[in-house]
């Protein structure tokens, strides 16, 4: 009995851990209490996970204070590819928590290096989607990488971690303002927003709205305040850069050239990026083929169906088409529909548009603050709503 509920309790924390939402983590654990011969109700938020169990004699009830690490989606696969294993009968809870075990012990896929590199891919992708110029595209490389090498140090001192969002845009805008200086046809504001696209919330804004919508409505609201307060984090470590530069007496005008740039250099943009956010999240390159896919679906339908509907209805509709192909994958794979779940929705979360919002706020100018910050719940509410339509039209029935 005891090493039944150690295996759950564990098994808990390690779902949490990795970066499962909250209504699918209490789905998977009710199904494997229930294999192990126990009635379980779990509670989970961003920061605490309660479990009742309840067998034939007794109901007991466990609190446990969990604190998030970097998402893993390889180790949740591992996971949920045990859970399935277990709930089959294909090994018992010996075995199980064994494997639980070293799967938790697994270390990172990918050297620092490599991550620092992603971040600076993904910068220079950004860029293109942002319609850069070369200068632009080359500058958000560098100032991403530099992003990226803040991010993985940081994340590796504790005492460090919880100003990374800071700390990381304030250089960030002190390096992409100084490159103006050397650079003709630069517009510094297209390469702070693109090098630091990978910490701005709007994924953790997404998911806080699918779990209130949901009726997880702790967890949601929790991770609702999360996203707000890195978006502040975020627009503050800018605002603080540009007034320090402007105390200096450097000059932080620019001139805006906007060019357009065609679809083919996106897409190619698009390729890279998956690539990037396979190894930022840590996904299993066999999967790599899947995460393009989702990725082209996200993106191609948000941009035609933009055009043609809007954008709250191209949102709707990408979030619909994403979910589709990630509960497909989830049903014939029999993997977490969240491997393609996170790349198919970060190419179409409006964070960037929060970022702005908060951005004219720190510039006095309210009115467009608050315009931006609506268009960015209006379109989360929309790319939420195909999402939840998705899932009604095509079951994963999947845990995770």
């Amino acid at each position: 009995m005891q090493k039944s509920v150690d295996l759950i309790l564990e098994f808990g924390e390690a779902l949490h851990n990795y970066g499962a939402t909250s209504y699918k983590l209490e789905q998977a654990l009710q199904n494997i209490s229930k294999k192990l011969g126990m009635e379980g109700e779990f509670f989970s938020t961003p920061t605490l996970l309660i479990s009742s169990l309840k067998n034939d004699h007794e109901i007991k009830t466990y609190v446990k204070r969990v604190y998030s690490s970097d998402l893993d989606l390889r180790k949740l696969t591992l996971l949920d590819s045990l859970g399935d294993k277990l709930i089959d009968g294909e090994i018992d809870i010996e075995e199980a928590y064994r494997k639980l075990k070293i799967i938790r012990n697994l270390k990172d896929p990918y050297s620092g290096l490599i991550e620092i590199i992603a971040y600076g891919l993904i910068g220079v992708c950004a860029s293109v989607f942002f319609n850069g110029n070369l200068p632009e595209l080359i500058a958000s490389g560098l100032v991403g990488s530099v992003v990226g090498f803040i991010t993985v140090f940081a994340n590796r001192i504790s005492g460090l971690k919880n100003i990374t969002e800071f700390v990381a845009a304030f250089f960030a805008t002190i390096l992409a303002v100084l490159a103006s200086k050397y650079i003709e046809t630069y517009n510094f504001n297209l390469v702070i927003l693109p090098s630091l696209i990978v910490l701005i919330p709007g994924l953790t804004l997404t998911i806080a709205i699918t779990e209130l919508a949901t009726y997880n409505l702790a967890s949601g609201t929790a991770r609702l305040m999360q996203a707000i307060l890195v978006f502040f984090k975020l627009s503050f470590g800018v605002a603080l850069a540009l007034q320090f530069l402007n105390f200096l007496s450097v000059d932080i005008s620019f001139i805006n050239s906007p060019i357009e740039l065609s679809l083919l250099w996106k897409s190619i943009s698009l390729f890279f990026a998956s690539i990037a956010f396979t190894i930022l999240f840590k996904i299993p390159l066999r999967f790599y083929p899947w995460v393009l896919l989702v990725s082209a679906v996200g993106f191609f339908t948000t941009y035609f169906a933009s055009i043609k509907f809007g954008v709250n209805m191209g949102t709707f509709l990408a979030g619909f088409a994403v979910c589709i192909v990630a509960n497909a994958f989830g049903r014939w794979k029999k993997a977490p529909t969240i491997l393609l779940e996170l790349p198919g929705l970060i190419t179409i979360v409006p964070g960037s548009i929060g970022f702005k919002g908060l951005q004219f706020f720190f510039e006095k100018n309210t009115l467009a603050g608050i315009d931006s910050i609506f268009d960015m719940f209006l379109i989360a509410i929309a790319l939420v709503s195909g999402f939840l339509l998705a899932n009604i039209m095509l079951v994963s029935n999947r845990s995770l």
